[in-house]
């Protein structure tokens, strides 16, 4: 991050997006943190006890001493799989959270600098604008705005 006299404004005029963009990243990246386990979980399975894994055979005894077959959604690879799938969306949600904020700081830094920079020039004496190109200036004005924005 670029700190420094004329950034820091920024931050703390929009601290609230900055702290939702790390919470999203964050959340990202510690949830991206479980596929290998998960994924681990389930190849220890399919290679060790294949059927027991994906609950074939597999029974449960009541309190009435009933034997019943255990629903595929109750066994470990059904979990496991449906741990996967809310990982994905919390990562893909997480994704698309820091995306839209991070945009959404630079399109409001980017609306202020204009609109500093058009404050300035309507403070500018005439004299100077006789010495100055205006498509120099209008140039300048619209490059160091596409810089920053980048």
């Amino acid at each position: 991050m670029i700190f420094g006299k004329y950034i820091n404004k920024y931050y703390r005029k929009y601290w609230y997006f900055f702290l939702l963009t790390i919470l999203f990243d964050i959340v990202v990246d510690v949830v991206q943190l479980l596929l290998p386990k998960i994924t681990g979980f389930i190849l220890k399975g399919i290679n060790y006890a294949p059927a027991a894994f994906m609950g074939e055979g597999v029974t449960s005894l009541n309190v009435d001493g009933v034997i019943t077959p255990v629903p595929f959604y109750a066994s470990s690879f059904a979990r496991a799989m449906i741990s996967l799938t809310v990982i994905t969306f919390i990562i893909v949600f997480g994704r698309v959270g820091w995306r839209f904020f991070s945009a959404r700081i630079g399109a409001h830094i980017e609306h202020d600098l204009r609109y500093e920079m058009y404050e300035n020039i309507q403070k500018m004496s005439l004299q100077y604008y006789a010495s100055k190109k205006v498509g120099g200036l209008m140039s300048y004005m619209t490059a160091d705005i596409q810089q920053v924005k980048q």
